[in-house]
Order: structure tokens, then sequence, then C-alpha cells
């Protein structure tokens, strides 16, 4: 019963989304309400004044970090809109010798994840919502976006997994080793849902086997390049080796010059491919000098957001380039204040439970059990809620890796109970209400659908995470 209080604000807020079919922003304010109802009432929890300000000072912080995103990112996405790269983009792509579908997998288990890797922050979802939406259409296409977030663990050049190793002190390549492992059943099962979901609910063989060959060949380039110790770059260099492997085999097929398809494609998404360029350099520049890091930190209560790590410099030069002169762009000014509005309450609720204890409460109620195989139950299951209601890998691991590298270790396995944090927290992001306003923002979907495909979206992405649950699950009674 404890426990099902513990967790009321956030079954509230799915409720009022779901079945009452109320707006994210308003159903993160009830859940607000809700954490303050419940801190009152429970002996265990508090939330006085200096806890309420430590709250708002984190959300302000995450939000920002958000907000620098979203920002440039919209407005990269308008310039590029108006110059006609958006449409030559589709245009190739569309003419391609290679169905839809194949399309839309190989850029989901290939390209978006290698370009996430290196920039983070959902920023591949600036390249792949409109090509999705020009191949699929929106509805389709807010979905298919979701699930091609599917590298977290490796996003933002491994950054969740060296934090997470870091705070469960374990090294960074067993962690992300480990984690590699449990790729092979989770992105099979985002495979099956995503050709399921292409082909209208159909179960069509020969596309789930392609699909299949794609993610399982994504997860064997996962573990190679863990397992050599080049955790920070696995994702990147896994992702661009599946994809051109794919792309290139398809291009053999139907006798296609590979040099000048490379070139055809390269020149499409430069304006992508120059932002990666330009945090490749930023990162290059804080190898030599660390010190730029802290110089452009603003520092919360166990976390920091600094603007030079931010892809924010680097889609603003981008956009400072390619904006022409005289050029109708529109300045997102609205739709950005609109998104963040709503990650702004959803953060706020994640920090107010932290901050009040209610994440301690159910984390140690949930590991009181002494049988280890419920643990094995439990913890993939707090470590897709800390994923889920933080919007963040990173963030589901600052909240958890702790806790849950403590209860491996009581059974002297700390090594696989961090990584089952790792991994639950990083495929629970897609399904997020971050992840999904992210999505409704640069699909430009009018207000009066927005909310229906809101809660459409939010639906899929619960229903998914029960298969990859009882994937984890899976893996767990194999390996453990």
């Amino acid at each position: 019963m404890t426990l099902l209080i513990l967790l009321l604000p956030i079954i509230a807020s799915l409720l009022c989304i779901i079945l009452f079919k109320k707006s994210g922003f308003f159903s993160g304010i009830v859940g607000i309400v809700l954490v303050f109802i419940v801190s009152y009432f429970v002996d265990s929890l508090q939330l006085n004044s200096e806890l309420i300000g430590n709250s708002l000072l984190n959300t302000f912080i995450l939000t920002l970090s958000a907000l620098l995103v979203i920002f440039p990112g919209l407005l990269l996405n308008n310039i590029l809109e108006v110059n006609g790269y958006n449409e030559r983009l589709q245009s190739y792509l569309k003419a391609l010798p290679i169905t839809d579908n194949h399309k839309v997998l190989i850029l989901m288990f290939g390209l978006l994840p290698a370009l996430e890797s290196i920039t983070g922050f959902g920023v591949s979802l600036i390249l792949a919502v409109p090509v999705f939406a020009s191949l699929l259409g929106a509805s389709k296409a807010s979905k298919v976006s979701m699930l091609s977030m599917n590298i977290m663990p490796w996003g933002t050049l491994g950054l969740a997994t060296i934090v997470g190793a870091q705070i469960a002190n374990v090294p960074i390549p067993a962690l992300g080793l480990e984690s590699a492992y449990f790729c092979l059943l989770i992105l099979s099962v985002m495979a099956v849902i995503a050709v399921v979901l292409l082909n209208d609910g159909k179960f069509l063989l020969k596309d789930i086997a392609f699909a299949l060959l794609l993610s399982i060949c994504l997860s064997v380039f996962l573990i190679v390049f863990n397992k050599l110790e080049l955790t920070e770059i696995a994702g990147v260099l896994s992702g661009l080796l599946n994809f051109f492997l794919f792309y290139s085999l398809f291009l053999l097929k139907n006798n296609a010059h590979l040099l000048s398809e490379y070139k055809a494609i390269i020149s499409r998404i430069f304006p992508y491919v120059l932002v990666v360029l330009i945090i490749v350099v930023i990162r290059s520049v804080l190898y030599f000098y660390p010190q730029l890091v802290d110089l452009t930190s603003i520092h919360g209560v166990n976390l920091k957001f600094s603007l030079i790590t931010s892809p924010f410099l680097a889609i603003l030069c981008v956009c400072l380039l390619f904006m022409k002169k005289g050029s109708k762009v529109v300045i997102p000014f609205d739709k950005t204040i609109k998104a963040c509005s709503t990650l702004f309450v959803f953060i706020l609720l994640s920090q107010l439970m932290n901050f009040s204890s209610a994440i301690d409460e159910i984390v140690t109620i949930l590991s009181s059990q002494s049988n280890i195989v419920v643990h094995y139950m439990t913890t993939p299951f707090v470590g897709l809620l800390g994923g889920f209601i933080t919007g963040s890998n990173l963030g589901g691991n600052a909240l958890l890796m702790t806790m849950q590298s403590n209860l491996g270790l009581s059974y002297g396995d700390e090594l696989l109970f961090s990584a089952i944090q790792n991994v639950s927290s990083g495929y629970s992001v897609f399904s997020s209400l971050p992840i999904i306003v992210l999505i409704l923002t640069l699909l430009k979907v009018e207000d009066s659908s927005k909310l229906q495909m809101e809660q459409a979206m939010l639906k899929f992405g619960l229903k998914c995470l029960i298969p990859i649950y009882l994937g984890i699950v899976a893996i767990i009674m194999v390996i453990g």
C-alpha cells in the first residue's frame, strides 16, 4: 500500500493524460500537487523550503539544458525547410531504389544512433522527424521517431555510462560491455515493434527478418567496440558501420555507383554533418583546455550544466551559416515556450520526488525482498521508472545508480546490477514526456491535434516498455 501511495504522483499524471485526455502540462501539475500531499501525510518524506528551492534550482538548470537544444534545433529545422534542404533530402530518399520501410529501418538502426551518440540531447530527432514524416505521415512518424532513440547508454559519447560507472565504482569499459549484452534482445524487440508499426499491425516475416538482422548487427558492433574498450565512441562507430554496410549492400544490389551515392547523401545531410564536426572540434578544444567546462557551467545540487558541452553552440553556428539574408524564417519562440513549459513541470515532479526522498523509499521497499530472483524482477522496473520520469539516461543513473549498485554489491555482483540500471534507464527514455514533446514540436502538429497525438504516443511508449522489461528480465535470468 505504501508503495502505491509513493507512486501516486506518477500514476495520477499518467492517468490524467491517458484516461482523462488532459495535456502534459496539466497532468504534470496534478503530479506536483500530489507530491506535496503525499509528503505531508507520509512521515518518512519531507519537503521544506530548502528542498523545494533545490528542486526548483535543478529544474531550472535541466529545463535550460533542454531549451538550448530545442530552440536552435527548431530554428535549424525552419532554416533548412525554407532553403530547401529538407525537401532535397526527402526527394533523394524517396528516389532511392529501396522500399520506404527499409529506408526507415536503416536510418533507425544506423545513421540516427550514430548522430545521437555524438550529440545526445535528442538532436538526432531534428533529422529523423521531418524525414520520417515525409515518408510515413505524421502519426506513424511520431512513433517511429520514438523508437529511433535506441542508443541511449552510448548517447553523448557514452556520458550516461561513464557517469554511471563512476557512481557505481566499476570500470567504464566493463559497464559498457555488460550493458551491450542486453542490447541483443532489447534492440531486437524494438526492431520487431518497428516493423509491425510500419506494416500497420501485420507481421511480415521478410521485413521482420531484415529488421532483426539490422538490430543484431548493431548489437554485435556495440559488443565488439565495447570489448575493445572504445566505450565513448562505441555508439558512433556501431551506428555508422551499420548504416554504411546496409546502405552499400542495397546500392550494390541495384548496381549503383557507391562513391557518387555517398557524395549525394552526405551533401544532403551536410548541415547535420557540420553540427557533428563542430561538436568534435569543441570536444577537441576541451580536451586541451578542460577548465573551459567549469568556466561555462551552472551548478545545481549534485548536477551541473555546461554551455560549452551542450550542442547549443554547434547548432547555433550552423543556423547562422545557413541563414540567408531576406529569407522568411520563423523564429520558434512560441513552440519553444510551449515545449519547455511541459518539460519544466515533469522535471519539477521528478526533482520533488527525489528531494522528498520518495524515490529512496520506493527503492527501499522494492529492495527489502531477500530473494535475488525478486530483485531480478524489480531492479529493471526501478531503472525504467528512473529513465521515464527524468527523460534522461544520465538523470536516471544520477538518481538511482548508487542504490542499484549497492544492492548488487550485497549479492556480490555490482557490475550486473549497475548494467541493469544503466540499460533500463536508457531504454525507457524514448517513451518519456520530454522526448514526446520534442517530437511533437518538430512535427509542427496543430494545437487541436497535439493533445490526441501526445496521448497516443504515451500509450504506445508504455506498451513498448512491457516487452522491453520482459527482455531485460530474460537476459538477467540467463547471465545472472
